[in-house]
């Protein structure tokens, strides 16, 4: 983690303030985890990187997690950046967004989701307590 600090202090205020945001989180958290060593979550390190344009790696900022595992996990395989137009087109039958992730690309499916319970059976109504 010894590269977000110093990123961290590359920006001036306003940058630092808004790179956190559109991260998720505030520049005191950063600032927190980097000074006591704690670990930041999977997805915090992928807004990081994706948010610092590539300047932050996610190896370098967690260590401890198989990062080549879990991309080929999200994706089937790892695709070289950016992908070639026949694999976008035999994959895109639902609107994609695609995110690069360390010169690998991982597919989001942004495809119409179905009303919150939409999917849920039927429930049959409570029975009526009985009169004692």
């Amino acid at each position: 983690m010894a590269q977000l600090l110093p990123y961290l202090n590359s920006l001036n205020v306003h940058e630092r303030v808004a790179f956190a945001q559109r991260c998720d989180t505030t520049v005191g958290y950063l600032r927190k985890a980097v000074s006591i060593g704690q670990k930041l979550s999977e997805g915090l390190c992928l807004r990081l990187v994706a948010q610092s344009g590539g300047v932050l790696t996610l190896e370098e900022l967690r260590a401890d997690v198989d990062w080549d595992f879990l991309r080929a996990a999200l994706i089937g395989a790892v695709h070289p950046w950016p992908p070639a137009a026949s694999v976008l087109k035999a994959t895109s039958a639902v609107p994609l967004r695609l995110v690069n992730v360390d010169h690998a690309f991982v597919e989001i499916d942004l495809g119409p989701l179905p009303p919150c319970g939409a999917n849920d059976a039927p429930h049959a109504p409570a029975p009526a307590p009985e009169a004692a």
